[in-house]
């Protein structure tokens, strides 16, 4: 039973790989062809529910512009047990700058480029972005339908807040705590789930 038990633990300590990473659907903008300059080592991670926000930070690569777009392309949901309308409590930092809607569009989600009202929401200063609080990455609540074809994933340009001489910190971090949910009203404590992070530069 031990090199069973062995065996488990070495796999689970390596990423999944590239082949095993979901993929945006071929029909939606999210699956535009990319060159992929760096990929999450965790191709799936959760940023869960707790008392304080919770957070994971990435160092990203140091960065040539070449006049090309580059995007941050994931798939996110909070994690719930029913479709339960729209998260607001996923907040990106980028190199210590707060993603935002006039400077990093989501390209895969209006087609002039500059995100419509419900996808970014501004709280106490600080832009965050809507997920569909969901059980599965299947399912997108109703709200969010004008973007079925893109499902649950994100495709953010963000060259205005890359260093090209430097590496560059991201921050993902989930601004929602228990507070949020007295009682006995926390059903899951998952919280916000990111898949296939990466960070690419668009090739058309």
């Amino acid at each position: 039973m031990k090199p069973l038990i062995l065996s488990l633990l070495f796999a689970a300590s390596f990423p999944l790989h590239a082949a095993e990473l979901p993929t945006p659907p071929s029909t939606a903008q999210a699956s535009k062809s990319a060159r992929v300059i760096w990929q999450c080592p965790e191709g799936e991670f959760s940023l869960p529910v707790e008392e304080k926000p919770t957070s994971k930070t990435f160092q990203l690569p140091t960065t040539s512009i070449k006049g090309k777009p580059i995007a941050l392309r994931f798939r996110a949901r909070f994690h719930w047990p029913v479709i339960a309308g729209v998260s607001r409590h996923l907040v990106i930092f980028l190199n210590g700058q707060n993603l935002n809607p006039q400077y990093t569009p989501i390209l895969n989600r209006d087609p002039n480029g500059a995100s419509d009202a419900i996808n970014w929401k501004k709280y106490g200063g600080i832009y965050r972005l809507a997920l569909s609080f969901a059980p599965s990455p299947e399912q997108i609540d109703e709200r969010l339908s004008a973007f079925e074809s893109e499902g649950q994933w994100y495709l953010i340009r963000v060259d205005d807040y890359l260093k090209p001489d430097a590496a560059n910190k991201l921050v993902l971090e989930n601004v929602a705590t228990e507070k949020e949910w007295p009682g006995n009203r926390l059903k899951d404590r998952t919280g916000i789930v990111i898949e296939a992070l990466s960070l690419v530069e668009l090739q058309d």
